[in-house]
């Protein structure tokens, strides 16, 4: 954001598909963001975010939030509140190694429509469930667990997203 283009693109044209960009993310260093304004200490927190070795990066987005807010301190700039989900923690830890399908627990909820629906495959039933179809009412299923991660998704990229554009109002001196 701060070099208007991503850490691992290059300027020259043809240089950046998603094999090559996927490679210098994979082996080499960010490129150069060219920018002479940027604060010693949001530098380093970046590129800490950046490194290759997981151990030197944050271990926590709030622990990168904190170090964020550090350097909002330092520079004597307003401190962003951190806004998170207090129960995310209750969850307990992804087990990213775990690929089994049913690895996840998944809550059905049944969900009551009066719109009509595509034909199905069995005139009986609903292609996700068990339960009667009608033309007028159809009784979809839909998984809790990807309604949340959906959520989560669209939460991270407005965060991410509010995040630089505070960071860029920041350091052209808006506030």
């Amino acid at each position: 954001m701060l070099a208007g283009y991503s850490p691992f693109e290059l300027p020259e044209k043809g240089a950046n598909t998603r094999e090559q960009l996927a490679k210098r993310i994979l082996k080499s260093r960010p490129t150069a963001w060219g920018r002479t304004d940027v604060p010693h200490e949001l530098a380093i927190v970046l590129g800490a975010a950046l490194n290759k070795d997981p151990l030197k990066r944050s271990a926590t987005m709030l622990e990168f939030g904190r170090a964020l807010q550090d350097v909002q301190r330092t520079l004597r700039q307003p401190i962003t509140p951190i806004e998170f989900d207090t129960n995310a923690a209750a969850r307990g830890e992804i087990d990213f190694s775990n690929t089994s399908t049913g690895s996840t627990p998944r809550s059905q909820v049944a969900v009551t429509s009066t719109r009509k629906g595509r034909a199905s495959t069995s005139p009986s039933t609903t292609a996700a469930s068990n339960l009667p179809a009608t033309k007028t009412a159809r009784t979809y299923v839909r998984t809790v667990a990807t309604a949340r991660a959906s959520g989560w998704l669209v939460f991270a990229i407005v965060a991410l997203a509010g995040l630089a554009t505070l960071f860029a109002l920041a350091i052209l001196g808006v506030f």
